[in-house]
């Protein structure tokens, strides 16, 4: 197969762009290592199991690492359990503690270790240095190390120079960018049909290699400089974050005209320079992307002093979100002092356990400050929810989560929820209403049944 090097037009690249990497398919395979077992690496790693690839993942969990030998994934990802189970069977994929030793066994080092926000917009990297200088020992020949975790632009950068001065030979150090792009939820899917690879690094045997690991994926990949591919990571997140708190700050003016924010976002995603993904009003954009990486953009913008507006009116926009959210649950209870609320969804999103940044936690947190009890129920992010806020009552299904309630407030909008039978519901709450984070029901029908409603921009 062979791969462009660039989508004619799109970019300049430190390589021309129509450069062309070819696959031998016939040619030795190296043994890829995985640092980190997250939802980056464990993804990445299983996929590449899957495609026929011999991958050894490390992680210094013991605990996470033993249960992944048995096939038991730590997070919940649909189908995850699933390939993990059958590339183990085919050994093709192996777990183990030893940073180090899976560094020595490996040709290409894939870091995929987490970078959270410090608390005040800036990544923190500590776990990207201390797996630098863990395989530094073990780079005895030219190793391709590949950065898959989102790292501020420049790590790349600094990477080669740490390894350099810990004694790593020149002629050894190659250090390529290779940034994710996984919808949590759909993380298989995305990492077995990918819309575009993104690789940058200055080596074309780094590249040709790269092109072989990707092979089994049938994309074009682009290849870039090393910064340029650091930074379209954080590019892609931050434009996807502004398009949902457009649609949101659309749906205010929606609230005030009398117009139809779905019908607005219908019209506008008819336009295929628009496109309708990413136009749904509701609670806003969290979980463990987007909030890291507008911070993060924004945070390293201001270190080269560039005040990037833009981005602070997107957070700006997604915070109001949660204040009018709260205010419409206490509108609908009549007050929110003694009132029973019940959250539906816990999760940042769908067919996730992972509740980091998600709306849920904010709007629960507003909840108890104003003296309301809160019920919940989520099909998969109880137990993590119930850690963070032992006072909230999980529920067993909507249906009892619902019962004595003064209001429901929709969070998460996963498919269960639409399947359920409001006139049940209505029947055990103590005030038939429902706040809608998600605009996932239909106003009409809900109304008809009995129920106060209100979602955004579709009053």
């Amino acid at each position: 197969m062979l791969y462009a090097g660039l989508y004619p037009g799109v970019l300049k690249s430190t390589f021309n762009r129509h450069k062309v990497y070819s696959v031998d398919t016939e040619g030795r395979m190296e043994k890829i290592g995985v640092i980190g077992t997250g939802y980056v690496g464990l993804v990445t790693g299983v996929v590449f199991a899957h495609w026929g690839h011999k991958v050894v993942c490390a992680d210094q969990d013991a605990g996470k690492v033993e249960q992944l030998r048995k096939g038991v994934p730590p997070i919940y990802e649909p189908g995850l359990a699933d390939l993990l189970v059958r590339s183990l069977r085919d050994g093709n994929i192996e777990f183990t503690n030893d940073v180090t030793d899976t560094a020595s066994k490996s040709d290409i080092i894939f870091i995929a270790v987490g970078t959270p926000d410090k608390g005040n917009g800036e990544a923190d990297v500590s776990q990207v240095e201390a797996a630098i200088q863990s395989i530094a020992g073990c780079i005895d020949r030219k190793k391709i190390i590949v950065m898959k975790s989102t790292v501020p632009v420049g790590t790349n950068d600094w990477v080669r120079s740490e390894l350099l001065r810990l004694g790593v030979p020149e002629s050894r150090v190659c250090v390529v960018s290779n940034p994710e792009f996984l919808r949590e939820g759909n993380a298989l899917y995305d990492a077995m049909n990918p819309d575009r690879i993104v690789v940058g690094g200055a080596d074309d045997d780094a590249m040709r290699t790269m092109s072989q690991i990707y092979d089994a994926a049938g994309c074009r990949i682009l290849y870039t400089d090393a910064k340029t591919a650091e930074l379209i990571k954080y590019a892609s997140n931050c434009f996807l974050a502004m398009k949902v708190s457009f649609i949101n700050s659309l749906s205010v003016l929606c609230e005030r005209f009398g117009a139809n924010v779905t019908s607005l976002a219908d019209g506008m995603g008819l336009d295929g320079r628009i496109g309708r993904s990413f136009l749904n009003a509701g609670l806003g954009w969290g979980g463990s992307c987007f909030p890291k990486d507008v911070y993060g953009l924004m945070r390293q913008s201001e270190a080269a002093g560039y005040e990037f507006g833009l981005l602070r009116e997107t957070i700006t926009a997604n915070d109001l979100q949660i204040d009018r959210f709260v205010d419409a649950v206490r509108a609908l209870a009549g007050g929110l002092e003694g009132k029973t609320i019940s959250l539906w969804g816990l999760a940042f999103k769908p067919d996730t356990d992972d509740i980091r940044e998600s709306r849920a936690v904010r709007v629960a947190q507003r909840l108890i400050e104003a003296g309301a009890k809160v019920k919940a129920f989520d099909p998969a992010a109880m137990d993590a929810f119930s850690e963070q806020f032992p006072s909230v009552e999980m529920c067993r299904d909507a249906y009892s989560c619902a019962r004595q309630s003064s209001c429901v407030a929709l969070i998460t909008e996963w498919p269960v929820f639409r399947q359920v039978d409001l006139g049940v519901v209505r029947d055990t709450m103590s005030n038939p209403a429902i706040a809608d984070g998600r605009n996932a029901l239909d106003p009409a029908h809900v109304r008809g049944l009995g129920f106060e409603y209100w979602s955004f921009g579709r009053q």
